[in-house]
């Protein structure tokens, strides 16, 4: 056999090639959608539209303390939100520099941290570069809490309560340190929350400083009407039916006659990582791993159609935790692989159900390495 083609054979094959077809069946007819896995250990507490809500406050408040240290101190600033993280309270203090001043404070049901970088508070507003790192002593420490951190919280608080349109509690129970990893006492290390970051620049000389606001405060703003989710409007929601098909976190157990308790962690039968139990009008269809599309629960199934065994339910753990449900259609196969988007945004309570009737929303947690289930409310 020849190792050259002839010209008849490469007309062939360039014929054979224009009646070739692209093949666009996995080419998405709308927007393409974001899928991440879905992180227990740390799982998201705010959408991106809160995040957004958040900057545009950020930047006003970024703003406000620009022209206060213009009028107060005479200094020519530049003052830029530069991005807003979540992250654990850990995470974001072990990420700061020390020593670093920083003040600790208590607001409504929860905390906040503010810190400055120390190139920031001593190049940019005392207008020094010591020889050596050090820490903040004396007439330094009263200048970041009397003359920089004061201001800024209360800046703070001013600006959140206009965007609420109430008076939010005062910021009280303010700690400063020089070594911010001090503040676990006051911050709980593996609670989640955002990191505003601030970006500072005075004749030339640049730093940063950082908020932290953590979740328990974010909370207590969606409580009021600081963010848009939270807001009252006189609109019936489209009603929607019933979902045939849930997604178990897992289950526990309640005794005849004992109720949910407020604010207890329950622990589920199932091991964190493990993937979650999909079921459809009681039958049990298929494992599936959780992940996040866009600002949705979703759950990707893992499992082949020839693996499913039917489910053996004694009774004993008589609790469901549901991470969520959608209605699908009578022929749904439940492939390995597809990806169903559940009704329940990422941050929104987990239904707890017992004989078929919602006793209570909790909050998703992981129990040494088990899932479990932090009851926010009991029905």
């Amino acid at each position: 056999m020849s190792e050259f083609l002839n010209q008849n054979e490469i007309n062939g094959l360039l014929d054979a090639l224009k009646n070739i077809k692209p093949d666009t069946s996995s080419e998405d007819s709308g927007e393409r959608k974001t899928i991440k896995i879905y992180d227990f250990k740390r799982p998201e507490r705010i959408t991106k539209q809160m995040i957004r809500e958040l900057y545009q406050c950020a930047e006003a408040i970024a703003s406000e303390f620009k022209k206060f240290i213009s009028l107060e101190y005479d200094i020519v600033a530049k003052l830029n939100v530069v991005t807003i993280d979540q992250l654990t309270c850990e995470e974001f203090v072990r990420a700061l520099p020390i020593p670093a001043p920083a003040c600790c404070f208590t607001w409504m049901e929860g905390a906040g941290l503010f810190a400055m970088n120390p190139a920031t508070f001593y190049n940019c507003f005392l207008g020094v570069n010591p020889l050596k790192k050090h820490e903040p002593k004396g007439l330094e420490k009263l200048l970041f809490a009397e003359r920089l951190s004061n201001p800024f919280v209360n800046i703070l608080h001013s600006n959140f309560s206009k965007n609420a349109k109430e008076s939010l509690p005062e910021i009280s129970d303010k700690t400063f340190e020089n070594n911010p990893q001090f503040l676990f006492k006051h911050l709980f290390p593996t609670q989640m929350g955002v990191d505003i970051a601030f970006s500072v620049e005075v004749e030339g000389n640049e730093g940063m400083m950082n908020l932290f606001l953590n979740e328990e405060c974010l909370k207590s703003l969606k409580a009021t009407a600081f963010f848009s989710e939270g807001k009252t409007q006189n609109v019936v929601p489209l009603a929607l039916p019933a979902p045939n098909t849930i997604v178990e976190v897992g289950r526990f157990r309640l005794e005849d006659g004992e109720a949910l308790k407020e604010k207890f962690v329950y622990e589920a039968n199932r091991l964190a990582g493990e993937p979650l139990d999909v079921f459809k009008n009681g039958t049990f269809v298929g494992k599936g791993e959780a992940v996040i599309v866009e600002d949705n629960n979703a759950v990707r199934i893992v499992t082949k159609a020839n693996e499913i065994k039917q489910k053996c339910d004694d009774g004993f753990y008589n609790v469901k935790v549901i991470f969520g449900g959608l209605m699908t259609e009578d022929d749904e196969k439940f492939e390995e692989g597809c990806i169903l988007e559940l009704n329940e945004f990422v941050n929104e309570p987990l239904k707890i159900v017992r004989h078929n009737r919602v006793i209570g929303w909790g909050e998703l947690v992981v129990v040494d390495e088990s899932f479990g289930v932090k009851v926010v409310k009991a029905v």
